[in-house]
């Protein structure tokens, strides 16, 4: 993976902009004209610890640490290394808004949130008041952006609709055409996952049923019951762990056997003990982390991953979490190291198809996440997930940014 940045890392220097006539600047809590001293550029990362958001969390964070190691070791940003500091969002809005604060209070010059909307932006909305460019390490509503945040947030998860849309996608595809949406309403992210899954099966001709429950529920009896009367060839599971397993694991105890499709908030193995050798299982997910994904470069980092943390990735949330690093860093190279907010969004908003290692990543003026990324199929068979394919959705989707 360390050749992958060096490779980057020539890439950028031939369009980096070069700062080092601009004025310095002694105080790094004010980012108005960027921070142009000798010492570390500081990154604050305002991530869960703890609460449910950690299972999501630290491996986004693991993947960015490989990240910044590689950049550090390389030599750094414009000789300046890369210097890391996290906070406790306790997986509250209350906890990040509160960990935001307190790290830009300790110099963080960019500021990295937790991979959910509704927990997150409050975070995003601390580093937009300071100038602060914000990164979301995985949240997937269209939200977290320009609509929902400000003009210096960004993500680098592809959106919630889209792994919808692509839900909908393959189970047409494989001729199951009578859709069965069972959505979590608890927060944006499953609803949104479901909301795109009936808008692309509405725009494929495709049959839906819906019901809905909530992520804390201890039983879906009724909703399951549901699901055996509907006539349904398939379900879209929006949703997320720890309610998620919950409710798949009532699934199957029923003898309901449907092949059964998630999003994001399901992929990874974390979470298989609750269902012991699952078998027609799908999750649209950001790529392969079982060492059978075509892309080698995820192959070789989810490899460099399991070394440097004793064990491979839970969740493909890892990859994203590198990304993260790979277009700050890619940014910074471009502004000569100056972290004010605008200087470094500038540099993101020229991104066209940029091949990160989450996939090709197009931001603009008006949408800071990756809209129309393809997404891999992973399969889990007896307990065991792999690469099936790559989907790419027929026509545009909704984002329902209004």
């Amino acid at each position: 993976m360390r050749r992958r940045y060096i490779q980057l890392l020539a890439a950028f220097a031939v369009s980096a902009l070069t700062l080092s006539g601009c004025a310095d600047s002694t105080d790094s809590k004010d980012n108005s004209s960027g921070s142009k001293d000798d010492g570390p550029i500081i990154i604050g990362a305002a991530v869960a610890s703890t609460g449910f958001m950690k299972s999501f969390d630290d491996p986004d964070m693991a993947g960015f640490k490989i990240a910044m190691d590689e950049v550090n070791a390389a030599g750094g940003i414009n000789g300046r290394q890369i210097e890391l500091i996290t906070a406790d969002s306790a997986s509250t809005p209350e906890g990040a808004k509160k960990a935001a604060t307190d790290l830009i209070s300790r110099g963080a010059e960019v500021l990295l949130v937790t991979a959910n909307y509704d927990v997150g932006n409050p975070a995003g909305a601390v580093a937009e008041e300071n100038g602060i460019l914000n990164v979301s390490i995985g949240a997937a509503s269209p939200k977290y952006g320009v609509q929902g945040v400000g003009p210096l947030a960004y993500t680098v998860a592809p959106p919630t609709y889209l792994e919808g849309a692509t839900i909908a996608q393959y189970a047409q595809k494989e001729g199951w055409d009578h859709l069965f949406l069972l959505n979590d309403t608890s927060i944006d992210y499953s609803s949104e996952v479901c909301q795109g899954a009936e808008d692309q099966a509405e725009n494929l001709g495709m049959k839906t049923t819906e019901a809905t429950f909530q992520n804390a529920d201890q039983s879906i009896a009724s909703q399951i019951s549901e699901i055996k009367s509907s006539g349904a060839d398939a379900i879209a599971l929006c949703t997320y762990t720890p309610g998620g397993a919950t409710a798949m694991r009532q699934i199957r105890a029923a003898g309901v056997d449907l092949p059964t499709l998630s999003g994001i908030g399901m992929a990874g193995t974390y979470w298989l003990d609750a269902v012991p050798n699952l078998s027609n299982f799908y999750t649209a997910s950001t790529a392969s982390i079982f060492g059978d994904d075509p892309n080698a470069e995820v192959n070789d980092f989810v490899a460099t991953y399991t070394e440097q943390n004793g064990g491979a990735p839970a969740t493909d949330a890892a990859v994203g979490g590198y990304s993260a690093g790979e277009m700050i860093f890619d940014a910074l190279e471009q502004t000569g190291g100056d972290t004010t907010g605008t200087a470094l969004s500038d540099i993101l908003e020229t991104y066209q198809e940029k091949a990160l290692l989450a996939g090709s990543t197009t931001f603009t003026p008006d949408l800071h996440m990756p809209a129309d990324r393809p997404l891999a199929i992973i399969k889990y068979t007896n307990g065991l997930p792999a690469y099936s394919e790559t989907i790419e959705v027929d026509g545009d989707v909704d984002l329902h940014l209004g």
